[in-house]
C-alpha cells in the first residue's frame, strides 16, 4: 500500500504532466525517471533517489560534493551530462557510446530509466498513465 502511494504520488507530481505535455508536443519528447541512489552524504539521512538528485550528475559537479562517490556514479554523471550537452546542441540528448534515448509517446510510452543502469524502458507507467490521464480529464 505505502509503495503504491508513493508511485501515485510521483506520477501525479512528474509523470502526468510530463504525459500530457509530451502527447501535445509537435517536436521530439525525450522523459526520464530517476532512481540512483547516491552515496550517503557524512552526518546526513539517505533520502534515497529525491527530486533533483540527478542535478549534480548532470551539471557534472559530483567533485565539488562530499560524498564516497563510486565507478558508477562517475559513470551516470557522463552519459548525463553528455545526453544534456546532446541535447543543448541538437534537440536530441543520443550520442556515441551513450545508451539510446527513445523519444516518448502516448503508443511507446519510452522512459529513459536512469538508475544503477541506464536504459530504454517502454510502456514504463503506461497503464497507470493513462489512467490517470482519463481521471483528470474527468476531473475538469
Amino acid at each position: 500500500m505505502k509503495q503504491s502511494q508513493s508511485n501515485l504520488s510521483m506520477l501525479a507530481f512528474a509523470g502526468l504532466p510530463s504525459h500530457i505535455l509530451a502527447s501535445r508536443n509537435i517536436k521530439e519528447t525525450f522523459i526520464y525517471y530517476y532512481t540512483h541512489v547516491p552515496p550517503d552524504k557524512p552526518g546526513l539521512q539517505n533520502y534515497g533517489a529525491f527530486h533533483t538528485s540527478e542535478v549534480p550528475f548532470v551539471l557534472h559537479t559530483l567533485h565539488i560534493w562530499n560524498r564516497q562517490w563510486t565507478t558508477l556514479d562517475y559513470q551516470i554523471e557522463e552519459n548525463l551530462t553528455n545526453y544534456w550537452v546532446n541535447f543543448a546542441k541538437s534537440g536530441n540528448p543520443n550520442g556515441p557510446g551513450l545508451p539510446e534515448w527513445k523519444t516518448y509517446d502516448k503508443q511507446s510510452g519510452n522512459i529513459l530509466l536512469i538508475g544503477d543502469k541506464i536504459e530504454s524502458k517502454p510502456a514504463l507507467y503506461k497503464r497507470e498513465l493513462d489512467f490517470l490521464e482519463k481521471f483528470n480529464s474527468k476531473a475538469r
